[in-house]
């Protein structure tokens, strides 16, 4: 019997073969991986690439937000500070010693000294030798030596020497503060102002 193999014929022969499963090549296996390692690559070279970027966005939004916090915490502290001021005018010497007495810090408070400025006036040839800020506590006292600076006469019968200084000192509650000046010959005569400028915060 004659057998048409025209491509769309049907074939019911009980002899005829199951269908293979179509494979793929080597050469051609090969070219796909090829193709997917590179779109790989690049996806991950795009992802390293913007993450710099993204980094960077971050650590700028950072930097504002720490900026903002710091303002922030100026301005309470700022708010918390009184100015503080004390001054005494009329401390003449007793012998070679003037004693310029300031104050006491309350309890509660604690006193930032920024500012320690002064004069003294001693008769002419007198000498000021040493200027002190001396804080008393009831463990003891703090001493702080300073620099006073000859300026030229003061009037006909006396000379002057001047002081004034930027510092900073911290000064607990019930602390006593007050300036010492001593002069090298124990004569009478003369005197001193002196006064100390700061702020007062309360003592957590």
């Amino acid at each position: 019997m004659y057998r048409f193999n025209h491509p769309f014929a049907s074939n019911t022969s009980p002899e005829q073969k199951p269908q293979q499963p179509r494979t793929i090549s080597l050469k051609k296996a090969l070219a796909i991986g090829a193709v997917s390692l590179l779109l790989l690559f690049g996806a991950a070279f795009q992802s390293s690439n913007s993450v710099p970027g993204q980094l960077q966005a971050i650590q700028a939004q950072l930097s504002g937000l720490q900026t903002q916090v710091a303002s922030l915490a100026n301005v309470s502290a700022e708010s918390q500070q009184e100015p503080f001021y004390a001054n005494d005018d009329v401390a003449n010497f007793i012998a070679d010693t003037s004693f310029m007495l300031l104050g006491t810090v309350h309890a509660g408070k604690r006193l930032v000294i920024e500012h320690i400025s002064g004069r003294c006036r001693v008769p002419v040839g007198d000498r000021v030798t040493q200027l002190t800020l001396i804080v008393k506590t009831m463990l003891g006292e703090q001493r702080h030596h300073l620099i006073p600076s000859f300026t030229g006469p003061s009037g006909s019968t006396a000379d002057s020497y001047d002081w004034s200084q930027s510092v900073r000192f911290i000064v607990d509650a019930g602390a006593e503060v007050q300036l010492v000046v001593r002069k090298d010959r124990p004569v009478t005569g003369g005197g001193c102002d002196g006064s100390i400028a700061g702020y007062l915060v309360n003592k957590p």
